[in-house]
């Protein structure tokens, strides 16, 4: 297989390795504070390559997440779809403190529909905690944009 053939290969990799990074166990102390692997992946994909990675590349992607973690099936779909939806090629061009932001935003509107669901279904108690997560994921998303950025310019599968 050729080099051009193989570069669109780079999206569904680190897909996959988010969703794996999402499913380590952390210690106890760091259990709220995880950031979401997935939401940095798909936002970033969504950014960068909005006609391979979309809504529906979002709401896959939650389902696996509901799958490998055991819970109710759509609910992390529905958030991932959530942040495929609001991730659009133009905030690119915005600086990445406002990136930051934005990623905070959606982080934190996909945590409380899976925490929803979550006491919905299950009387679970909402608590303050739930969305550390959202927090570190927006300080991450400068490192994470970095890092899959070289990565697409590497594979020659955008240039920029």
């Amino acid at each position: 297989m050729k080099n051009r053939d193989r570069r669109w290969f780079i999206i569904p990799a680190t897909l996959i390795l988010a969703l794996f990074l999402n499913v380590l166990p952390y210690p106890g102390w760091l259990a709220f504070a995880r950031p979401d692997w997935v939401t940095l992946a798909l936002f970033y994909w969504c950014l960068a390559t909005p006609q391979w990675v979309g809504i529906g590349s979002g709401w896959l992607m939650g389902l696996m997440l509901d799958l490998l973690q055991y819970t109710l099936l759509g609910q992390h779909a529905l958030g991932k779809a959530l942040v495929a939806a609001v991730a659009r090629p133009r905030l690119r061009l915005r600086p990445l403190w406002q990136q930051c932001a934005v990623v905070a935003v959606v982080a934190a509107l996909d945590i409380g529909i899976v925490v929803w669901v979550h006491h919905v279904a299950s009387g679970v108690e909402v608590r303050l905690c739930y969305w550390q997560s959202a927090v570190v994921t927006a300080l991450l998303w400068p490192v994470a944009y970095t890092v899959m950025r070289k990565l697409r310019q590497r594979s020659g599968l955008v240039r920029a």
